[in-house]
């Protein structure tokens, strides 16, 4: 075993060199086809031609690649044999099979380097990539493209899509921003206008002679033109800001603020109130309010206009006593007739007293007619007296049957003996808080115009009676006569300041104006009903007062203070007469007295 052991090293080392080679064939086989099987592995084809452009190797996916037959694979196969074969298919489009062929084999035979895509008949792309070897020869790489095409397709399109769309943005874009900036440049127009109109209106508001203000509900003032201060002469009183109750006093803050809160639940109000201003001297102001509404309808505030009416009262007030004085005059014939009864009655008993044989029971009774007859006088008297005087208006508890009665009978008297005049009273004493003057000059006015629209003939009626109103009971006072009636034309003017039908300037055109600005200051109303030719009912309404005055309470009047006898007593008055008949008076009830003119 020995020997055995020693002579096997020898052999293997004698036949070392001859299974050195052969092993060395095999290995280099077995890289071959270990080379080959991984080239047709590859997605890739690839084929290698020698400088006679004889095809060294190729893979098997540059067969797949083209639908090539397997003989084209075999070493040996020239590049024209392959290229024919390809132009019969029709791989590279119509023409002449040898001009395709020879175009091409002469093209390869330059051995350059080329790269170039090539669509197949059935819509494959491949990408040829030639690359000359060193030694001869050239190398060609072979890669189907068709999805990564289709993907750049794909891609090319979203981006042209997009480019397309980023350019129709863009364009959108663009005219929006023209828009925008032209928007802009009108914006800035606008508000370059709005603030000259804001400014214009505050130079005019804070131009007119009247107060422009707004209130919030909180009763805060948010604008004013501050002319309420001007009209009152104080200096540097702001509004905005402060609330109401802090600028005005309690007494105007009792008018003002039933009004204010009118305006804030939605109805337009207006009030007159009398501020004192920086001289302590009273103004009279007309203010109006007008509710400000939200998006909703929801009251927000309120707008305020306030009118310095001092002078205009003033001028009114003129103005009124003025058309008292022409009532006066008016009513004077009537007045001077009753007197001359009066005188008449008064002469004519003096006269009857004066025979010494007078019975002593006949004297009685012509004492008493001749009291009647002065008591008479002395009522009409006061009537016109009353009816003349000129003072501010006042307004208190008024029987307005008995006023109604006293001046139709007094205005009776001046009427022609062709015009009749009758007054419908209920019976129900009728109560209403006003100005006892100015409800005789508005019904003193009805009755001269209907005595106007009758002439010399015809007949007036004045009726008392009441009715339900929108704020309950109302007194209301009508006057008709059966006269020449209104046109529809002048009946909406009536009421006009300045407009008069009457001819030959015997109208101012005030007296329905002032009846109705009285009325309305009174809490009432007017109506007009006329039709031409068929006279005219004018109706007045007054609110009621709560309570009331008797015939009675009337007719006791306010109580009497008694003068003690024995007293001194001054007697003042211009007519010597008078002072001598209330001296014996006041002598005969134990009274000192002095006289003075």
């Amino acid at each position: 075993m020995g020997k055995a052991s020693r002579a096997e090293p020898q052999e293997i080392a004698r036949s070392a060199p001859l299974h050195t080679a052969k092993g060395g064939a095999d290995a280099s086989e077995r890289r071959m086809e270990w080379l080959v099987s991984g080239l047709n592995l590859l997605e890739q084809g690839i084929t290698i031609f020698d400088d006679q452009l004889r095809l060294v190797h190729g893979n098997r996916t540059f067969l797949r690649l083209y639908d090539l037959p397997d003989r084209f694979l075999t070493p040996g196969s020239t590049f024209e044999d392959i290229i024919r074969f390809l132009a019969e298919k029709g791989d590279f489009g119509p023409g002449e099979v040898d001009d395709l062929v020879k175009e091409r084999v002469e093209r390869a035979e330059a051995f350059e380097d080329h790269y170039l895509e090539r669509v197949r008949p059935n819509g494959a792309v491949i990408a040829v990539e030639g690359h000359a070897l060193a030694n001869g020869g050239w190398v060609a790489v072979y890669t189907d493209i068709t999805s990564k095409k289709r993907s750049d397709a794909l891609l090319r399109e979203r981006a042209d899509q997009l480019s397309h769309s980023l350019l129709e943005r863009s364009e959108q874009l663009e005219t929006t921003n023209r828009e925008l900036h032209g928007a802009n440049r009108a914006l800035e127009e606008v508000s370059r206008r709005l603030a000259e109109s804001e400014s214009r209106l505050r130079m005019v508001t804070h131009s007119v002679p009247a107060h422009i203000a707004y209130i919030d509900r909180d009763l805060v003032y948010r604008f004013s033109n501050n002319k309420l201060a001007d009209m009152l002469g104080f200096d540097d009183v702001q509004f905005e800001g402060r609330r109401v109750s802090e600028l005005f006093e309690p007494d105007d803050l009792e008018i003002l603020m039933p009004a204010i809160g009118g305006a804030l639940e939605g109805r337009p109000c207006s009030v007159d109130f009398h501020p004192r201003d920086a001289n302590g001297d009273h103004r009279h102001l007309r203010t109006s309010l007008v509710p400000d509404r939200g998006p909703e309808g929801e009251v927000t505030g309120a707008y305020i206009l306030s009118l310095d009416v001092t002078e205009e009262k003033r001028a009114m007030d003129l103005i009124v006593h003025s058309k008292r004085m022409e009532a006066a005059i008016a009513l004077t014939s009537g007045v001077v007739h009753d007197f001359s009864n009066i005188m008449t009655i008064i002469h004519g008993n003096l006269n009857r007293l004066s025979d010494p044989s007078l019975p002593g029971e006949e004297r009685e009774r012509i004492g008493q007619a001749t009291r009647r007859a002065v008591e008479r006088g002395g009522r009409v008297t006061d009537q016109l007296m009353s009816f003349s005087r000129n003072e501010d208006l006042v307004p208190t508890l008024c029987n307005i049957n008995r006023i109604t009665e006293d001046l139709v009978r007094l205005f009776a008297a001046s009427l022609d003996p062709a015009t009749s005049i009758a007054i419908n009273d209920p019976g129900e004493i009728l109560s209403v808080c006003m100005d006892e003057r100015a409800y005789q000059d508005a019904l003193l006015n009805l009755l001269l115009n209907a005595r106007d629209a009758i002439g010399h003939a015809g007949s007036i009626e004045v009726e008392i009676s009441t009715v339900d109103g929108d704020n309950g009971r109302m007194a209301m006072i009508s006057v008709r006569d059966d006269g020449c009636g209104f046109t529809e034309g002048t009946i909406e003017k009536a009421c006009d300041a300045f407009f008069s039908t009457k001819q030959g300037g015997r109208g101012r055109g005030l007296g329905l104006s002032m009846v109705r600005r009285f009325l309305r200051r009174s809490g009432g109303g007017l109506e007009i009903e006329s039709e031409p030719g068929k006279g005219a009912l004018i109706r007045m309404h007054l609110p009621l007062a709560s309570g009331g005055v008797s015939r009675e309470d009337e007719a006791r009047g306010p109580a009497r203070r008694t003068a003690r006898p024995g007293g001194l007593a001054i007697v003042l008055d211009d007519e010597v007469e008078i002072r001598e008949l209330v001296r014996g008076y006041l002598l005969k009830a134990g009274f000192q007295v002095i006289e003075a003119s």
